[in-house]
């Protein structure tokens, strides 16, 4: 920097000057700052957006894959009903009769519960209808003898009959053909179909069920509702079978609609959708998200991809499918960031003219009139500054720079003293016109280009004073180079466009309203939802006149005061009065602004209005099917309740016992058992597979079986008992039958106590028996083999395990449930060392008091993890019992 005496080119130097250089470099920092914070939030926003869509459809698939799985059960169960067996292998035309009505009243009354099915029929192997019934739009009947048909020449028909056991005929999602026409209202449907045997396994017909499919169009409906996208259904061909567009679906049967489809509109993102199960692109025409439902699963099928007409053959699972898609339009995407980037608007604006405040005072302290200390403070703000300042003489000689003008024209500092100005700006007439001391660049903003010592021109904005010294007039100029403001301008103008776009087309209200509650602006769609024709019916007018009642503007008044006008992010729900004076539920969001209109600069607010009538509705039924499920499950805890020993039947078997009883669920997989057997007593303690409900069945299931086994078996044979009931689990749940489908089962167990005995007797399925004596623990293991399950013989083998009662001891069984709890700090196991250790522990205890101490260790053991299983414990002490005394003999 060429170094000179400045003051007295300081010494008329104009305040204004410098508080303009200094404002302007903190504007542009903001702006960048502000559009880096734009950049960001916009990602993350998208973001969120692309895993909500993934979660939705995921949620989705999984109802439909349910609702299928229903379907699959109803057909298997009706193919092994016994009535239909019966009918099959009686040789009699009066049973024929008799089990033929028996059919016809299940299927009658499948059809009346479900409300799934079009029609339920068995069809006999000649492709005679034997039983049918109709759904008759919820009127379900018989059909009369009279009425039945041959149905042997249909597609449906031949290719069930010739599936093998346990295959599954599926035809294609299309629409029912009555007489050759396409049924009028449309009718969905897929007609399933299975093939029945008789006991010398010889096909004797068919199953077939007409599933409504409406239903399951109805979940993809309802789906819509939840998400921000358009959720389709559309078949391998490419053809929707559900889409916004009502008139887009059933193009391959429809034939004024045989060009519409999904994979002709969107040919690109068809061909993605297709090469994987699940997948999400963005693209020009929005964000698309798919998955696949198989509907074959890995069953064969017969079914057909398009009409029946057109294709027939054997395919397997993966060539049947239906593809689940959502797309969020463009604009939808991008609306999500509008009121973040208002809000990022009005925050620069603020501190932009925040920053006025330093500005001021750092141009005046430039313009201090004390000699060296302003020539200090110049040249370290100089220094400081991003901008290039430039001072020269009356022979257009520069005398002062900072070091930015050597940065940014790419000049050394003697280049700089030879420079001539006339040379460094485009136009080259601006510095001649500036020395001719034309006002129209003194003192004012200038945009123009500088050129770079390598001749490379980039734009600047140039500020220039003058002042007179003895020798002469000098010029400052302030040179701040804009080339990344160009830019922010450019983009900018392109937000604002999309902006304006984004406010026409958005799919909700929006409302901007002064505090007075007039309204400055409204979109279209507001003006849809209240019943208006266009904008210009609301614009203008008070809230207040919008047909709202006194009561209505109350409580809108009350959620101004307590949110909106506090500052706060504000949402209500609320039944707005239409123009024709009919209601609509909508969701308002609101909040204050300090622009509530790009026209009017007075704070304002904000609305944001949702048509929430649908989605109302679906929540109303969702919190009443919530309801119904949370009282089903208060009953089974009633039930599970009733056939668990009571306390008092408890204190008839046992003097000295306790009972530890926690399901992870509100109900459980753990029993417990406790009755007199024989002339003695019986302990047992079960841990059926599952929790909650599927656990609560099994323990229904094993304490049938235990009533059933201590009948036939006799009192004290533990092992035996133990057999019998494994034997009894297997057969209720048909484990050794082809058709069986529950590997379930529990482990179990026994303790008996005879009358007056010095030994009790235990037995085991995978359970222990915990014995305390004299400081030490003894474990009595039973044996490996489970009670139930598949893989498990029949004919399992147990052991009898005799125990002495001679001396005082307390015994234990416990659950898995306790022992394998994780919790403390390096998230471990409790285990069976820490139990062992618990019952010496709590040894001088009464009964009641262990069974509060187990729950108390387990609970500090757990804390904030959760519970992972059941948990049951049982402990009791055993008396020893002395010879029994003789009775006197009488005295002579």
């Amino acid at each position: 920097m060429n170094k000179i005496n400045t003051y007295d080119i300081f010494e008329n130097k104009s305040i204004f000057q410098y508080f303009v250089v200094v404002f302007l470099f903190s504007g542009l920092v903001l702006a960048c700052t502000i559009g880096l914070l734009y950049n960001l939030e916009s990602k993350d926003y998208l973001k969120r957006i692309e895993k909500e869509e993934q979660l939705n459809l995921k949620f989705l698939d999984s109802l439909i894959t349910s609702n299928l799985e229903v379907i699959y059960s109803d057909l298997l169960y009706l193919s092994k009903q016994n009535e239909l067996l019966q009918f099959i292998n009686s040789k009699t035309d009066n049973n024929n009769n008799k089990y033929k009505a028996w059919i016809a009243s299940e299927y009658l009354e499948l059809s009346r519960r479900k409300g799934l099915y079009d029609q339920i029929r068995y069809i006999d192997e000649a492709g005679m209808e034997v039983v049918r019934v109709n759904f008759n739009n919820g009127d379900p009947e018989i059909v009369e003898q009279s009425r039945l048909q041959n149905k042997g020449s249909r597609y449906y028909f031949k290719d069930t009959i010739a599936l093998g056991p346990n295959e599954i005929f599926v035809s294609p999602l299309d629409l029912n053909v009555e007489n050759g026409e396409i049924e009028k209202p449309h009718k969905p449907m897929i007609r399933f179909g299975v093939t029945v045997f008789d006991n010398e396994n010889k096909k004797c017909g068919v199953i077939i069920l007409n599933y409504l499919a409406g239903n399951l169009i109805d979940l993809v409906k309802d789906s819509s509702r939840s998400s921000p996208g358009d959720v389709m259904l559309v078949n391998s061909d490419g053809f929707w079978i559900h889409s916004p567009v009502k008139d887009d679906a059933w193009g391959f049967m429809i034939k004024t609609r045989e060009n519409r489809k999904f994979s002709s509109s969107f040919p690109k993102i068809w061909n993605q959708v297709l090469s994987s199960d699940i997948g999400q692109i963005d693209n020009e025409n929005g964000l698309f998200t798919s998955t696949s439902i198989y509907p074959l699963r890995k069953r064969s099928s017969s079914g057909v991809v398009l009409a029946p007409e057109d294709k027939e053959g054997k395919i397997e699972s993966k060539e049947y499918f239906w593809k689940i898609i959502s797309q969020i339009p463009v604009y939808k995407v991008k609306s999500g960031t509008k009121g973040l980037l208002l809000k990022l608007i009005l925050m620069a604006l603020f501190l932009f003219l925040m920053a006025g405040i330093p500005s001021i005072i750092i141009a005046k302290v430039l313009s201090s009139r004390n000699t060296q200390q302003a020539e200090l403070e110049f040249r370290a703000m100089s220094e400081a500054s991003s901008d290039a300042v430039i001072i020269t003489n009356s022979m257009n000689k520069a005398v002062f720079w900072n070091a930015a003008t050597e940065t940014m024209l790419g000049y050394t500092a003697n280049e700089i003293q030879k420079i001539d100005m006339n040379n460094l700006f485009v136009p080259e007439d601006f510095w001649v016109s500036v020395c001719e001391g034309q006002n129209k660049y003194i003192g004012s903003i200038n945009e123009l280009s500088a050129l770079k010592n390598n001749g490379d021109s980039f734009p600047v904005e140039v500020t220039v004073s003058s002042f007179k010294q003895d020798d002469g007039w000098y010029r400052v100029a302030s040179v701040r180079d804009i080339t990344v403001r160009k830019q922010i301008e450019i983009q900018s103008r392109t937000a604002q466009e999309e902006l304006q776009l984004i406010f026409d087309s958005s799919q909700v209200g929006i409302v901007f309203m002064d505090q007075n509650y007039e309204i400055l602006r409204v979109n279209q769609r507001m003006a849809d939802i209240l019943g208006y024709g266009s904008p210009k019916g609301i614009s203008g007018r008070n809230i207040a006149n919008l047909h709202l009642n006194l009561k209505q503007l109350n409580e809108l008044s009350e959620f101004f005061n307590t949110g909106i006008l506090q500052g706060k992010q504000s949402r209500i729900e609320f039944e707005l009065l239409k123009k024709d004076q009919t209601t609509v539920w909508c969701s308002i969001s609101g909040k204050t602004v300090d622009t509530a209109d790009p026209t009017n600069l007075a704070k304002g607010m904000i609305w944001v209005v949702e048509d929430i009538a649908e989605q109302r509705v679906a929540r109303l039924e969702r919190e009443e099917a919530s309801q119904m499920i949370s009282s089903s499950i208060s009953y089974a805890v009633n039930i599970q309740a009733s056939i668990l020993p009571s306390n008092a039947m408890l204190k008839e078997v046992l003097s000295s016992f306790f009972v530890l009883w926690e399901p992870r669920d509100r109900v459980g997989g753990d029993m417990y058992y406790m009755k007199p057997w024989g002339l003695g007593k019986i302990i047992a303690l079960g841990d059926c597979t599952g929790h909650g409900v599927p656990g609560a069945f099994m323990t229904m299931i094993a304490n049938g079986a235990m009533e059933e086994a201590i009948l036939e078996t006799p009192p004290g044979d533990c092992a035996t008992c133990l057999k019998r009931m494994h034997q009894l689990i297997q057969k209720t749940l048909k484990q050794k039958d082809e058709s069986g489908k529950a590997d379930d089962g529990l482990d179990l167990g026994l303790c008996y106590i005879p009358p007056r005995s010095k030994n009790i007797i235990f037995a085991g399925a995978k359970f222990s028996l915990y014995s305390v004596e004299d400081g030490e623990v003894s474990e009595i293991k039973g044996d490996r083999s489970s009670i139930g399950y598949q893989g498990v013989s029949s004919s399992p083998s147990f052991t009898n395990h005799q125990i002495k009662t001679d001396t005082m001891r307390s015994y234990y069984m416990t659950s898995d449930g306790y022992i394998d709890q994780v919790g403390g700090a390096k998230r471990r196991i409790l285990g069976k060392k820490r139990f062992r250790e618990l019952l010496l522990d709590m040894e001088t205890l009464p009964m009641e008091e262990r069974r509060d101490r187990l729950s108390e260790v387990l609970r500090d053991h757990q804390g904030a993890e959760q519970r992972r299983d059941d948990v049951s414990v049982i402990g009791f002490t055993i008396v020893p019992q002395g010879p029994k005394r003789k009775k006197p003999a009488d005295k002579p």
